[in-house]
């Protein structure tokens, strides 16, 4: 069966994508370095170039060569931090992805209530989320309410979210207000696992 004009538009634009690659080739442009595993890059804050990218959306891809992504929970967690002290936490990216809410809860260690003086368990602790490249999520750190949501409320980024692209490390710094706690931060992400394989009807 001959393919329709559709799909010979869509081959004619991936033939058109294999002969750039290879010019790209060719002329010495594509890049030959072997990069730093992911622990090292995260442990050296290894600075990334970042590269503008279609918003990603949390829906199923319809037409041919768009991409699937994944959504996934990325737990940050701090535990006992010596208070009024900053303690870094840091989170890496393998593949292209986009960080779209933030939940946090905290609780204490030695089963001690949180004073109502805090007037939310998020005010326990301060934050501020910066990258490697460097940019600053927050301008200076700030209570953890206001940055974070919970389960129940969510706090959403809205788009185009926080993108994350290949190599980049997202540095979560915690300031614990009171002793004994522990800091658990949730990191919503859309995470790209590739070509979809959900191609319109065309026949």
């Amino acid at each position: 069966m001959p393919f329709t004009p559709q799909e010979q538009q869509y081959l004619a634009q991936l033939e058109q994508k294999v002969l750039m690659m290879e010019s790209r080739v060719n002329s010495g442009m594509m890049a030959t370095l072997t990069p730093p595993s992911t622990e090292r890059r995260i442990q050296d804050e290894v600075p990334f170039e970042e590269v503008p990218v279609k918003d990603p959306m949390p829906w199923l891809p319809v037409t041919p060569g768009d991409i699937a992504w994944s959504v996934n929970d990325r737990v940050l967690t701090l535990t006992n931090g010596a208070i009024n002290t900053q303690a870094v936490q840091r989170l890496g990216f393998d593949t292209p992805s986009a960080v779209y809410a933030i939940t946090a809860a905290v609780r204490t260690t030695d089963g001690a209530a949180i004073p109502g003086s805090f007037g939310s368990v998020l005010d326990t602790f301060q934050i501020q989320f910066r990258m490697t490249n460097p940019r600053l999520w927050q301008t200076n750190p700030v209570s953890g309410s206001t940055v974070c949501g919970t389960a129940e409320r969510p706090r959403f980024l809205g788009r185009p979210c926080w993108r994350m692209n290949t190599g980049s490390v997202l540095i979560a710094n915690i300031t614990p207000l009171m002793a004994n706690l522990n800091v658990d931060l949730n990191i919503w992400v859309l995470e790209t696992i590739g070509c979809t394989n959900i191609l319109p009807n065309t026949r």
